[in-house]
């Protein structure tokens, strides 16, 4: 039952995306040393993670929001404010992102459209803005909750105008299983699990016709 969990679908989206997530992983990995020790060196190190992906710019805008709103509001505007960052990188994004890229000759100007259709990404729209509303357990990551619901807004956004979404899903794979995990509500927990199993079946069913 679990490999409907994981699906050849997603897969493909997330193997296209092992550089991006490299330099997640860095950057992640580099924050959570800053704050166990607070040797600024590993503060510095975050700032050459765009060395390795140009996405990574996110991640600074990521890092930065955080320090910024984390600490500051309660609960549900922790998630509120980071969806509204996302949104609005996510409207830069589609609409000037290709002339950015084109300007500094960047080959990801030409490529093909990439747009994710809006029959995937509904699912992940639609789980997205009712985990805005759904309590999570105390002990929840403040940070990895804003990872989420940043990207949430980006993908959202994207999917709106066209823009390559699903990578951004892929991206947010790891928050969003843990957001799951962590839902208070055990009920609201089964059956976000559950419209996740039946999502997957499809795209299994999709796949093997």
């Amino acid at each position: 039952v679990s490999i409907l969990f994981i699906n050849p679908i997603f897969v493909n989206i997330a193997i296209s995306q092992l550089r991006s997530a490299f330099a997640m992983s860095i950057f992640l990995f580099f924050i959570f040393l800053y704050r166990k020790t607070n040797i600024k060196i590993f503060e510095f190190l975050i700032f050459l993670t765009p060395a390795i992906h140009t996405v990574s710019v996110l991640f600074l805008i990521i890092y930065f929001g955080y320090k910024l709103i984390s600490f500051k509001y309660q609960d549900k505007r922790r998630k509120i404010y980071p969806y509204v960052l996302g949104v609005v990188a996510g409207i830069i994004m589609s609409t000037a992102w290709y002339y950015i890229l084109d300007y500094f000759g960047d080959r990801r100007a030409i490529y093909s459209d990439m747009s994710s259709s809006f029959s995937y990404m509904s699912f992940w729209i639609i789980t997205s803005f009712a985990l805005l509303f759904i309590k999570l357990k105390d002990s929840t990551s403040t940070l990895i909750v804003f990872i989420f619901f940043f990207f949430a807004g980006i993908f959202t956004v994207n999917t709106v105008f066209g823009a390559y979404a699903s990578r951004f899903v892929a991206l947010a794979y790891m928050s969003i299983v843990y957001l799951f995990l962590n839902i208070e509500n055990k009920s609201y927990r089964s059956l976000i699990f559950l419209g996740y199993f039946l999502f997957c079946s499809i795209q299994w069913f999709y796949w093997l016709t």
